[in-house]
């Protein structure tokens, strides 16, 4: 992992998580995403690329955001950052004396 300092994460990231809501009326759940919490961090581009589906070019970018480490974030988490939407595809594992760890996530909404 790069070098990294405290004072480099410079960004405001929000993780969402879904929530399951008893259906008013009938059986079942509605799905939503609740805030679970708020981090800095450092974010960077790490890829990008363009597609053609249904008549539309829909452009892909993974971002890498580097936060403080922690053993509670999970893929079924999103982040929110500039108001736009990340798919987490990746939590890199770091270890215990390690301060900081990265997660790997796709811009756009799951489809």
């Amino acid at each position: 992992m790069q070098r990294i300092a405290a004072g480099d994460l410079t960004s405001r990231i929000i993780i969402e998580q879904k929530a399951q809501t008893p259906r008013a009326t009938g059986p079942g759940y509605t799905e939503s995403w609740t805030e679970w919490g708020r981090l800095a961090a450092k974010v960077h581009p790490a890829s990008g690329q363009e597609r053609f589906e249904a008549d539309q070019v829909q452009d892909r970018a993974l971002y890498r955001f580097t936060v403080r480490r922690r053993t509670d974030l999970t893929a079924d988490m999103r982040i929110r950052w500039n108001d736009e939407i990340y798919n987490i595809r990746f939590i890199g594992l770091t270890a215990r004396t390690e301060q900081f760890m990265t997660i790997d996530a796709e811009r756009g909404e799951l489809d």
